[in-house]
Order: structure tokens, then sequence, then C-alpha cells
């Protein structure tokens, strides 16, 4: 029988420091792996630049507006530099919006039955506008179809021409197919164990 790692408890006082960088409220577990995850992948610049989609982005991956050159000179960042402490606050911020919409994709409870692992890189992904944009790959999610769902994830034009060149995004929807098709082993009682763990936190 594995052992039971247990945390140690937050301090007030940790608390409301780590609330107090998340507009108020204590981050929820998802949102703080979802950002340990974003933070890898997407480094940190710190000024506008264009990604590789060729939308203007800021900081920690943040999208600027709809990405444009119109929305960039209309933005607060329009030939300005941030530290790494505000872009770390303005990626939590979209985060936060990122996970409404993985619950909306979904489905709120399916969503907090998968795995920590994969629930952190369904929502890096909506992030960067991956799974998002990949109705397909979300259909399948739903329906329990990991294995076949990680391959048409990577099933598009953006991860055949990033492997090709062997730079920019195909490493990060590796890892996140991977975790896709991982999550198969798991089956349903893996499932329900993780759904309580979350009724327990919240």
């Amino acid at each position: 029988m594995e052992p039971i790692l247990v945390k140690p408890k937050t301090t007030a006082a940790q608390a409301a420091q780590i609330a107090a960088k998340y507009g108020g409220e204590e981050p929820t577990d998802l949102e703080l792996e979802a950002f340990k995850v974003i933070r890898r992948h997407e480094g940190f610049e710190d000024r506008a630049y264009t990604d590789t989609k060729g939308k203007r982005t800021i900081g920690i991956g943040t999208l600027i507006g709809d990405g444009s050159d119109a929305d960039y000179k209309k933005s607060p960042y329009f030939n300005k530099i941030i530290n790494e402490d505000q872009a770390a606050e303005i990626a939590k911020r979209d985060i936060k919006d990122k996970i409404a919409l993985s619950e909306k994709l979904l489905g709120r409870d399916y969503l907090y039955s998968l795995s920590p692992e994969l629930q952190s890189q369904i929502v890096s992904s909506v992030y960067r506008g991956g799974l998002s944009g990949s109705p397909s790959a979300v259909r399948l999610l739903k329906d329990g179809k990991f294995e076949e769902a990680s391959r048409e994830f990577l099933d598009n034009e953006e991860y055949r021409t990033s492997k090709a060149k062997k730079q920019g995004v195909y490493k990060r929807m590796d890892e996140t197919s991977e975790i896709m098709a991982a999550e198969a082993k798991r089956g349903f009682a893996g499932a329900v164990e993780e759904r309580l763990k979350q009724q327990v936190r919240n």
C-alpha cells in the first residue's frame, strides 16, 4: 500500500500572501498547477512579441486583445516593458478565464474527474488556443476515448510544421498528448477517486 502524502498546512500569513497575488482569493490547486505548466512552456518576455500564430503576446504567453496590431496599439502594453511579477499577475487572471472555458468545453464535473496532470494540461492547451480549437479532440475526451483524443490532438498542420522544423510548440503538444493517452490507464476507479478528492478540497 502506497503511503499517503499529507501537504503541510498553509499558515494564515502564507494564505494571505498567496491570495493577494490572485486578486484576494486563494488560488485553487488547478490554478496553481496550470500556472506551473504554462510558465514552464511559455517562458517570459518583458515586452510585446509576435507568437508562432502571428498574434501579439506579452509576458507569460498572454494574448493582447485579439492578438492584432490594432488591439496591441490600443492596449496598456503598447511600447511598454513589464517585469516578471506583473506578467505573472496578468497570466493568473487569464488562467481563471481559461479554467472557466475548460469547464464549459468538457463540463465542470467531468473536468474535475480527470487526473490533476491532465486537468492542468487541458487548461494549458486552452490557454494557448490549442485544445479549444480542436472540437474533435474535445469530443473524444468527453467520450473517454483518451488514446484517440491524444492522436486527434496532434493531427493538425501547426503540430506537423513545428515538428518538421524541430522548433515551436510540438514538444508541448507531445506532452499534452502523452498525458491524455496515459489517462486511459487510470480507468473508472481513478476517476472516482479524483472526484472524491476534489469534493474534499472544495
